[in-house]
């Protein structure tokens, strides 16, 4: 297992992100990763592998767009799992028109590697309930949860996440 928590490695793929290294990015990505993109968007489905990220994803992002980035605000960890919240910004190039649009993606981890991510979902709350569910009874009951957010600054914050 690695000794990095999986609040550093997607703290980590983000700062990565921000400086354009995509070698960094896909680091400590699994060779049986799970990438999603959402419906809607053109980069839309599951990417099986860090290749198939490269080639659906993030080179289909360079072409498209001018000033693609994704702007941090804060990171919630709750052990293998993690949420980036933040905003996306561009400009498309087939249009010329500006995009900005808020964002949490949840980022899914196993001994220090991403394995599936990122999930980016409507309403960060109900995606918080809904993401943290820890069956704590037969029946799958789910359990309170305490995540700690971390901002961009590396302010920490700790908030009790209630059972769905």
């Amino acid at each position: 297992m690695s000794a990095r928590s999986p609040l550093d490695v997607v703290r980590d793929h983000y700062a990565a992100s921000a400086r354009g290294d995509l070698a960094a990015m896909m680091a400590e990505v699994s060779p049986q990763v799970r990438w999603t993109e959402m419906a809607g968007f053109q980069c839309a489905g599951t990417w099986v592998g860090p290749q198939a990220v490269i080639d659906n994803v993030f080179a289909v992002l360079g072409r498209d767009w001018d000033g693609y980035l994704f702007e941090l605000e804060r990171l919630v960890d709750a052990g293998d799992s993690i949420v980036g919240v933040g905003t996306y910004h561009g400009r498309f190039r087939a249009t010329g028109k500006p995009m900005h649009a808020r964002v949490a993606h949840v980022w899914q981890l196993q001994d220090g590697k991403v394995i599936a991510t990122p999930r980016p979902v409507d309403g960060v709350a109900d995606s918080l309930r809904e993401t943290f569910r820890i069956p704590d009874a037969p029946g799958g009951k789910a359990a309170a949860r305490t995540c700690r957010a971390t901002d961009a600054a590396g302010n920490t914050a700790e908030a009790e996440v209630p059972a769905p």
